[in-house]
């Protein structure tokens, strides 16, 4: 029995219970507005034993709608905008390549009127075959060579198969394995004939106003009269040093490049050799040197004129993106490099293949 003031028993209100949720379909008060706040929101589709859960828009508001076709539209937009980039960049590659293979037919080619190359200018010796002093350093640096190879590069790639295991206290120190043909090095390096003649060094090529030639009697020497300044045009010496690496590759020797640090000026010219000759985009060249040296800076003027090079080079620029190395992101390149197109590696848009040696 009940009090005055109440107008259900408990056996009442428990019954009253019963026919709501036999009305409802077997859900009680609370469950069936759950489940319909749900249905509004949500679909559910059922496949075998899969339940995909799919997400309604008819709730959102029309800024929200006009905002998320907008968003699609400009990933659409993005996604063509990569395709063209990389149309362009490949074909810019093509043309390069066949540019170059053009060329090297025509110097082989008998009777052309086409100059001797650079290379053979270099040796004075016919076909860039090197001189006879040239051929017997090579002959006796080849077993030095043999024992510490460097990485190899081959249409645009670094690969490290049989490299010199390099420890980290010959990194901050002595000479550099760049490539198995290249090596860098400072004024210490070029002036230790013992660690030259370990390595396998047959050839010098000095980038160094202050520095004279050390032992010009036991080795070929180019030297190139350049000061590490900013506004030092280190470009315009691009010519001869690239021809001297190309015949030094020619004839399998070994170059040692240095300035007086070997950090700026000598690192400089090894890249523009590596994007020209070898098709190496600019970002991954800087990044495997400074793998191979972790301390290199070249000044802030070389690093410009290196980005333009590439420009000149491949028609777009691998240190215009976010995932540039941070030695390129000062005033003078990040003013110009949103004028650029984007490419290369790690350049996001345009794809050429590397791969950095650690």
């Amino acid at each position: 029995m009940t009090g005055r003031g109440q107008s259900l028993t408990p056996t009442s209100a428990g019954l009253k219970a019963k026919k709501e949720e036999k009305k409802n379909g077997g859900v009680g008060r609370g469950g069936r507005k759950s489940l319909m706040k749900s249905a509004s929101t949500s679909k559910v589709n059922i496949m075998g034993d899969m339940m995909v859960e799919e997400v309604d828009d008819s709730g959102l508001s029309e800024k929200e709608r006009r905002k998320k076709a907008e968003t699609e539209r400009d990933e659409k937009a993005r996604a063509k905008a990569r395709a063209r980039w990389k149309k362009a960049g490949n074909l810019a590659i093509a043309a390069k390549r066949f540019e170059r293979s053009g060329r090297e037919r025509k110097e082989k080619k008998p009777g052309s009127r086409s100059s001797t190359p650079p290379a053979a200018k270099l040796a004075g010796t016919k076909k860039g075959q090197g001189s006879a002093k040239e051929v017997e350093r090579c002959r006796k640096a080849r077993g030095a060579i043999e024992n510490h190879p460097g990485p190899q590069v081959k249409n645009g790639r670094f690969t490290s198969r049989g490299v010199h295991a390099v420890r980290w206290k010959e990194k901050l120190r002595g000479l550099s394995l760049v490539t198995n043909h290249i090596v860098l090095g400072g004024r210490d390096e070029a002036n230790n004939k013992g660690l030259m003649d370990k390595y396998g060094v047959t050839h010098i090529l000095n980038v160094c106003k202050q520095l004279p030639n050390f032992f010009p009697s036991d080795y070929t020497y180019l030297k190139i009269n350049a000061m590490d300044s900013p506004d030092y045009q280190l470009v315009q010496d691009y010519s001869k040093a690239a021809a001297f690496l190309a015949h030094v590759e020619k004839i399998n020797g070994r170059c040692l490049v240095h300035c007086i640090a070997g950090v700026s000026r000598s690192v400089t010219l090894v890249m523009m050799h590596l994007m020209r000759n070898h098709e190496v985009c600019l970002n991954q060249c800087y990044k495997h040197i400074k793998s191979c040296r972790p301390f290199i800076r070249p000044n802030e003027g070389f690093l410009y004129q290196a980005a333009e090079f590439e420009l000149q080079t491949f028609g777009f620029s691998s240190c215009a993106s976010s995932k540039m190395h941070n030695d390129f992101k000062f005033y003078k390149w990040n003013k110009e490099k949103s004028k650029h197109p984007r490419g290369g590696d790690d350049g996001d848009l345009i794809g050429t293949s590397c791969c950095v040696i650690s």
